[in-house]
């Protein structure tokens, strides 16, 4: 965790404490574990894509590994009911509502986790729900701002506010409040409910653990369950949409200190659903899950050309499409997933072995030797991208439960990275402006991209101001190492290269720069702002980039 500078008579100080929190998360009760059992539905692959207009040629023809007739499950979504009672706020060792203790800290210099964004101002660290809604009635006072910090993995300004203004970090809001099974129409619905700050991994393990699984949960282990909702962060899968459309309900303080419950059906969902923490302080989360079940994953080295030739097919063919690009390779690394019904493949204890080898080399690679090379070396980077791409690009078929497929990424480096949704008609032209636009560099003898280009496809979302809103999305990345020069003059040539495909829209977590004209991307913003006014009409929750870059206010 990072080390925080309190500010003191003028001046700044390190200290030598730093914040800590267990390693494993907390439990308001202990829940019964739902079923674990879902009806399947066969579906044949050639039948679905044929009612789309697209037949598979043999050329994206499916593996021929075992699979049973009932290997697709249909995800379904309830409208469910609004829980009655509001979750504890107590827990053993902590404050309670009747504590007086104030979780405000002296003044304090916030920063995200790559130090792009900090602020010197309040920090709030609430321990319980009635700590929460005292500092945010506390904070929301006159003119001053209040905005929401989960772990702080973002990259745009989505969380400094100015100087007489209140962070409040929900790190120690990570406990399970729930897990609940419901039947509607005959179908089970499993949903958990979570506080705010517990992150992705904590919730994977917890879903896990009962024999069910996130929908579209985020590629990345650590941002905190109210960051990733509040950004429409995504995981990957076109039948489902991202991570906020598996959401059933919120809890949210708002400036009063009063909470408040939206569930689905309910008019402002929509635009709570993806609200960048501006209608208040999200509490709570209640998700739907699905019951576990596994993904074959095909893993292929693809021409770059046949495979943008024939995308329309490719992307079409498969549940789940994952994509990579090293610079300088002939070659895509896909990910090509299906759900199956076949048992998970027993990893022996070479296969172990061989996992835990890889993880330890990527992760010394790309927080050491990548970014050295980056700042004293840059002519070594396409030797180094090519010797990386042949420890993280391995051929093989396999099955394995989707939790594990869908998070197969175990190092994660400190780095830059802009993304954009971009629809998935244009999918193809996102690629090649990017890939020769690396090229191009390359040419020229500049290498500001070292890690990769990444893509994901994922389905239409519900939320109002969602990237992925209404259509079939490709959320595509350009990722580089901390320290790497020249990257921030790349990122701005790509971003307009991307911004120039019709509907292109930035990740609202990641880097962008564009701000003039969001209002017209996303054809319910007028809807989203008419509710955000409604429920905070004092402005308390935007800081200055949302309320004037933005949503232009």
């Amino acid at each position: 965790m990072r080390r925080l500078r309190r500010t003191r008579a003028g001046t700044r100080q390190r200290t030598g404490a730093t914040c800590s929190r267990p390693s494993t998360p907390r439990t308001s009760a202990s829940p019964t574990a739902p079923s674990a059992t879902s009806a399947s539905t066969a579906s044949g692959t050639t039948g679905a894509i044929a009612s789309v207009g697209f037949a598979p040629p043999a050329r994206w023809s499916r593996p021929s590994r075992p699979r049973c007739a009932t290997s697709r499950r249909r995800w379904r979504r309830g409208t469910g009911t609004a829980i009655a009672t509001a979750p504890s706020t107590d827990r053993p060792g902590s404050p309670t509502a009747s504590t007086s203790r104030s979780p405000i800290m002296p003044t304090t210099e916030w920063s995200n986790w790559t130090g792009n964004r900090s602020c010197v101002c309040d920090v709030v660290r609430p321990e319980n729900l009635a700590e929460l809604q005292a500092a945010v009635a506390s904070a929301a006072t006159g003119t001053r701002r209040v905005r929401p910090a989960g772990t702080g993995y973002s990259w745009t300004p989505l969380i400094p506010v100015p100087g007489d203004g209140t962070i409040v970090e929900t790190a120690k809001l990570d406990r399970l409040l729930g897990v609940r099974t419901e039947v509607l129409g005959g179908v089970e619905h499993h949903y958990v409910k979570v506080e705010a700050g517990m992150k992705m991994s904590e919730l994977i393990e917890i879903t896990r653990s009962r024999g069910l699984t996130l929908r579209s949960p985020t590629l990345f282990p650590w941002p905190s369950i109210a960051g990733a909702l509040s950004t429409g962060s995504h995981g990957v899968g076109r039948k489902g949409g991202c991570f906020a459309d598996s959401l059933h309900s919120l809890d949210i303080v708002d400036a009063t200190g009063s909470l408040r419950r939206v569930t689905r059906g309910d008019a402002d969902f929509p635009a709570a659903m993806v609200a960048l923490g501006s209608l208040g302080m999200i509490y709570a989360a209640e998700l739907e899950v699905s019951p576990e079940f596994n993904v074959y994953v095909d893993k292929r080295n693809v021409p770059v050309d046949r495979t943008l030739a024939e995308f329309d097919d490719l992307i079409e063919a498969y549940d789940y499409l994952e994509m990579f690009w090293m610079p300088g390779a002939e070659t895509f690394y896909l990910m090509l997933m299906d759900e199956s019904g076949a048992h998970a493949d027993e990893w022996s204890f070479r296969r172990k072995a061989e996992q835990w080898f890889d993880t330890t080399i990527q992760s010394r690679a790309a927080n050491v030797w990548v970014p050295w090379i980056a700042q004293h070396a840059p002519g070594l980077t396409p030797v180094l991208t090519k010797l990386a791409g042949g420890t993280v690009t391995e051929v093989e078929k396999e099955i394995v439960p989707a939790s594990d497929a869908f998070h197969f990424q175990k190092a994660y480096s400190k780095n830059w990275d802009i993304a954009y949704s971009i629809p998935a008609t244009h999918a193809a032209e996102a690629w090649s402006r990017a890939i020769d636009l690396v090229n191009d560099y390359a040419e020229a003898g500049a290498y500001p991209i070292n890690y990769a280009l990444h893509g994901r496809f994922v389905g239409p979302g519900e939320g109002w101001i969602a990237p992925n809103h209404d259509r079939y999305s490709l959320y595509i990345e350009a990722t580089t190492a901390i320290g790497t020069p020249g990257f921030q003059g790349f990122f701005d040539e790509l971003e307009s290269r991307w911004a120039g495909i019709p509907g292109a829209r930035p990740h609202w977590g990641k880097h962008f720069g564009r701000t003039t004209g969001l209002d017209t991307l996303y054809p319910r913003m007028a809807d989203f702002l008419a509710v955000r006014q409604a429920w905070d009409p004092g402005r308390h929750f935007l800081n200055p980039w949302l309320e004037h870059d933005v949503f232009d206010l």
